[in-house]
């Protein structure tokens, strides 16, 4: 049997900036989140947690924005 290249369960790290493009690729567009996910090589749920999250970030969206999340999980808050 011919080796295969697994791909499931590893974990892939982007820059910030990366994130940003990508949000702003879907955004700018009439590109769906699958559709850019499917050209940037990322997965969707991926790209739509980025996406919810810079909605939340800009306003658009009720939830912990990402300055609170880093603030929350910084260490010696005593949570």
């Amino acid at each position: 049997m011919a080796e295969q290249n697994h791909t499931q369960g590893t974990h892939r790290k982007f820059c910030e900036k990366f994130k940003r493009d990508a949000v702003e690729l879907v955004g700018s567009t009439d590109r769906s989140i699958a559709q850019a996910a499917n050209e940037l090589g990322s997965s969707e749920t991926t790209l739509g947690n980025w996406c919810r999250q810079a909605k939340r970030d800009e306003g658009e969206r009720e939830d912990v924005i990402s300055d609170e999340r880093a603030r929350l999980a910084s260490p010696g808050l005593g949570l």
